[in-house]
């Protein structure tokens, strides 16, 4: 965490900042897609049949992050980011389920200038039990690009 964006890194520009991070080689990214899937693959559930159920990835829709971005905003809450919290959509114990039915899925949170989550409405005294914990993301394998080298 040597690199945590700051208000002067992020702050309003009418031009995209520049990344705090530099981008990483597309071997490196290969190298660490394919520590993942087999650390996955180490468990017996995604070493037989299920396989193909690995989780590999997460789709999050440009429109949607764009979205919590505004909404932010609106309220004048400035942020250094969004922070994803993977989940699984169902219990998978005692047993897992056959075939598997549960799917990798991200929670997300913005996330403020001080690297804390915001999460202002919680429980009953929200909209409707709803707070500013999202999930607009989608998993692969589902949605996937099954051509991209890391996949």
């Amino acid at each position: 965490m040597d690199n945590i964006a700051t208000p002067e890194s992020i702050g309003h520009h009418h031009h995209p900042p520049k990344p705090v991070d530099p981008p990483i080689s597309l071997e490196e990214a290969k190298d660490r897609a394919k520590r993942w899937s087999d650390l996955l693959g180490e468990l017996p559930y995604f070493s037989g049949r299920y396989a193909q159920y690995k989780p590999k990835a997460l789709f999050i829709p440009l429109p949607d992050l764009l979205a919590l971005i505004e909404h932010h905003k609106k309220h004048d809450k400035h942020l250094s980011g969004i922070r994803v919290y993977f989940g699984l959509t169902e219990d998978t114990t005692p047993i897992y389920p056959d075939p598997p039915t549960f799917r990798m899925r991200g929670s997300i949170v913005a996330v403020g200038m001080d690297q804390k989550d915001i999460i202002t409405k919680t429980g009953e005294g929200a909209e409707n039990g709803i707070g500013d914990i999202y999930d607009f993301t989608a998993p692969c394998p589902d949605l996937c690009d099954t051509a991209s080298p890391l996949f």
